[in-house]
């Protein structure tokens, strides 16, 4: 599979430097796709109640429905 983005980290500028020591976390990891490159699945971090913490756990189901 080729020119597929799998994954997007988050690092934050703090104390001068980009880090992830400040415990916030947007990132996006464990994608996969079809080979149509269509996604198949993800998992996304993001802010909730001042922590970061999985919010979207994505998987797409293809229902194959046989026309008559």
């Amino acid at each position: 599979m080729a020119n597929r983005l799998v994954k997007a980290d988050f690092r934050q500028y703090t104390g001068g430097s980009w880090n992830n020591d400040a415990g916030i976390d947007f990132s996006v990891d464990a994608i996969t796709y079809d080979a149509n490159g269509n996604i198949l699945s993800m998992l996304q971090r993001g802010l909730k109640l001042n922590s970061s913490s999985l919010i979207d756990r994505c998987t797409m189901v293809i229902l194959k429905i046989p026309i008559s």
